[in-house]
Formats: structure tokens, sequence, C-alpha cells
């Protein structure tokens, strides 16, 4: 028979962190502030810098010699909301927020995160006179700028920090026509479609030559029907507004809408970030003149703008960590946001179980920790092949505590073990999907230097998971 050991898992060898204790103070925020800062900021530093002679500001250039740029930030992290005003031009003084994205800088792990709002999504937040109200989080912009013209933003503002934790550092708000002109003026936009996607926009909303010649769809009113082909595609202004604000026929509606919101931004800050676009003055001066008259934001310095320019070489924009506070936020369904049954007086929303949004909160902290592999959305099962009923358990509880963005589908299988095959730890990879965080992450947990790939000793993944871990035999796996 063999021989099977019992494991005891020590908490401080896992550099464990007590989360409920001790509350991580975290910050979310910024990639927008590119199309405000880094292209109207990067002509006026150009300017400035290199300027000679009476054009030259004798008070500023001083300033951007010695002063070392920082942007505003807690924890490493900053934090900027970017609105997108749904404004039309057959009702100007409609002001719901089409858009409502927290994109943040961790200047520490060196990436961008993107969190998009829902808005649909049923909150409460306080209005300039003191007052307390609860609607779509779409609405509170403009209930905030009914009441006192200019306290929009700083309605919306408060309620979106109260439902991520953290402070808001700069703004960003722009206008759909202003989106538009920022595409085409950088030439069009790549945009990655991952698969076949069709879907109908509201008529009214298009130009009259698309109205005149679209596949008319009929939904409380015209739409155009507009078709998206797997793979990437170059759009230009309007066609990159229409797949981002598209949300009829999406199979999940404006949790949809969110993520290809978050696609198309990221394709816009590829292209802006590219030497084609930087390295153009005519292009710059025509991208700042579409700033100044089509976007609002926040204050900024000439640091900012310094701080903003730095980004390029500090972070790696290649990866940027994609969140939605939807019914599927954490991988888990329904798990901290659902979609509560039908009420008319609201009609479709989607809320949060707990309104002190702590547990969100707590959920975001791991995230801003591990942005990419969240993405990755890996699935494992832990096998046991020691005979010992509590070991994986153990593991388990172990893991789920350390990190509760990988989702464990099994725990308590027992496989058989002949003539000792499975020794240690080892990892098995089912899935086809490059997963290279999820995989840093297991091998440091685990402690083990590979992931075998090689199933021929007959080791399956019954669930069909994306990683197996086997506990095996050993003489003192932990002490």
């Amino acid at each position: 028979m063999s021989k099977v050991y019992s494991v005891t898992i020590e908490n401080d060898k896992r550099k464990k962190r007590d989360r409920k204790k001790t509350k991580k103070k975290i910050t979310l925020s910024l990639v927008f502030i590119f199309l405000v800062l880094l292209i109207g900021g990067y002509f006026i530093y150009s300017h400035i810098t290199q300027c000679v002679g009476d054009e030259c500001n004798p008070i500023l250039k001083p300033i951007v010699a010695t002063i070392e740029p920082k942007l505003k930030q807690d924890d490493y992290l900053t934090n900027m909301l970017v609105v997108g005003i749904d404004t039309r031009s057959e009702n100007s003084g409609l002001m719901n927020t089409d858009t409502i994205i927290i994109v943040t800088i961790n200047h520490k792990d060196e990436n961008i995160i993107m969190t998009s709002i829902p808005r649909d999504l049923w909150v409460k937040y306080t209005l300039p006179n003191g007052n307390t109200a609860s609607s779509k989080i779409n609405s509170a912009y403009a209930n905030g700028e009914y009441q006192e013209e200019g306290k929009g933003i700083e309605t919306l503002q408060g309620a979106v920090e109260d439902i991520v934790g953290v402070p808001i550092h700069y703004y960003v708000k722009v206008s759909l026509q202003g989106f538009i002109d920022i595409v085409d003026t950088i030439g069009g936009v790549d945009v990655y479609i991952p698969e076949y996607y069709k879907d109908a926009y509201p008529a009214s909303e298009l130009p009259f030559e698309l109205q005149a010649t679209c596949i008319p769809f009929y939904h409380d009113g015209k739409y155009c029907l507009f078709e998206f082909k797997k793979g990437t595609e170059h759009m230009d202004g309007q066609r990159a507004l229409i797949y981002a604000r598209c949300r009829l026929l999406s199979p999940q509606g404006d949790f949809d809408r969110a993520q290809r919101q978050q696609e198309v931004i990221n394709s816009v800050k590829i292209k802006i970030l590219s030497s084609d676009t930087l390295l153009d003055p005519q292009k710059l001066w025509e991208m700042y003149n579409v700033i100044k008259d089509n976007i609002e934001s926040s204050p900024f310095t000439i640091n900012d703008i310094r701080a903003v320019l730095n980004l390029k070489d500090e972070i790696d924009t290649d990866k940027v960590g994609n969140v939605v506070l939807d019914p599927y936020f954490g991988n888990v369904p329904a798990k901290y946001i659902y979609r509560p049954n039908a009420n008319p007086e609201r009609g479709y929303y989607i809320i949060a179980y707990d309104q002190t949004y702590e547990v969100i909160h707590e959920m975001l902290s791991y995230i801003m920790e591990y942005p990419i592999l969240y993405n990755e959305v890996p699935v494992i099962s832990i096998y046991n092949a020691t005979g010992n009923y509590n070991l994986t358990r153990d593991w388990a509880a172990e893991l789920k505590e350390d990190n509760p963005l990988i989702v464990i589908n099994q725990d308590n299988r027992v496989i058989q073990n002949l003539n000792d095959q499975y020794t240690g730890i080892s990892i098995y990879k089912f899935t086809e999907e490059d997963k290279t965080k999820t995989e840093e992450y297991l091998k440091n947990f685990f402690e083990v230097d590979e992931i075998i790939t090689d199933t021929a000793d007959g080791t399956k993944a019954y669930a069909g998971e994306d990683y197996v871990i086997v506990i095996g035999i050993e003489e003192g796996i932990k002490e």
C-alpha cells in the first residue's frame, strides 16, 4: 500500500494578506487622459520646450526643466473618469451618460485597467443640494446638472467613487461628435472583432446618407442594421461609434456594449501612441482643436502633461485589463450584481447585492493586482492522488483566500495513483488559450517549475478545466 502523508499549509509561507482587517485603499483610472493631455499636451509641451526668442514663456520653461512630473495618485494608482454624453441634435437638452469608464494607471505594476459601469446600474447618490436620489447611474449627471448648472460631473463622480471605493483624480467628458472627429482626425482605427456581430442602431442618430441607404429594422422606431465580421476591421469615426454604442440585439445588451467600448478606446489609444501620429505636427494640431471644441476635462498642469508623455515609456500599453460591473463581475454569475424582477417604474436595471459596495471594493482590489489574470478567466480543479480526502480541500481553501479570481471547479475528486506515478504537486494544462499570467501565478503559488502539457500519463480534465493540479504522494510536500 502506498504511504500517505498529510500536509499542513502555513500561512506565513504564502505571505497571506488579511484584506478584511486591513482594507487596502486602491484607486482606479486613466487612459482617455491620453486623448486630452497627450494630444493637446504634446503640442503645448513641445511648443514650450522648443521655442526660441519672444515665443518662449520665461516662467513655464524653467519649471518644465526642473520639476519631476507625476500624475495625482494614491497607492501608486491614478484614476480618471471617462464620460460619454449622449447629446443629439434633435434634443440638445438630453444629457444621459452613454459611457462611464474608469481608467486606472498602476504606476507600480506598469499596467492599465479599464472598468466600465453599465448605464443601467441602479444607485443612490447625493445631489448638489445635499439630498439623496436614486436612479440608474446614467441619469446622475443630468440630475445634478438640472439642479445646479455645472454640478453634473461632480454628482456623477460622487456616485462612481462610492461604487469603486476610491477617489477620482481626473475626469474627461466627451460628446459623441467629439469621438467621431477624433477617430477621423487620426485616420481611423483598427478594431479586432472577436466574432461575427449584427446589431441595430437608431436611424435618427445617423447621417442622412446612412439613413437613406441602410437596411431598415423597426423596433419602437426606425433602426439601421449593421454587420461586423470576425477579424480586424479599419473603422472611421462613425463606424467605430456605431460598433461601440450598439446594444439592441446584443445577447447581453449594455454589458456587451461596455466591453466593445473598451476595445474601441484601446484601439484609439494604440493609434494615438503610434509614431505616425505623434511625429505629425499637422495631425497633432488638428486633434488639439478637436479636443478644445468637443471635450471637457478637469484642470491640469504642465507637469500633468509631462507625466502623461512619460507614460508612453513607463506603461506596457500592449496589455490592458478590462472589467465590467455587470452581473458577471468577478467571473461568477450574479454573485455581486444581479438583475431583479421587473419593476415598471424603473424599467430594466441591475443592482448590487451589497449597497455599501464593500465586497465590490474588495474584489476590485484583487483585480487591480492581477488584471490580466482576471481577463484570462482561468478555471482549475485540484485532484487528489494521495488518499487523504481533506488534503485537496485544504489547498483549495488556501487558494481561494489568496486569490478569488481563480474559479475552482472541483476540489474533491480522487484519482488513482498506480505505482505512485503522481509525486509532489503537478500542474497540467488542458486549454489551447494563452493564459500567461495564470500560469505564472499557479507556478508561484504551488512552487513548481513547469506546466505539464503532455498528458501521456493518462491525466484528464474531467470537467473541461483549463488546468488540473494533482496533489501526489511525497513526504514533506509542506512542512
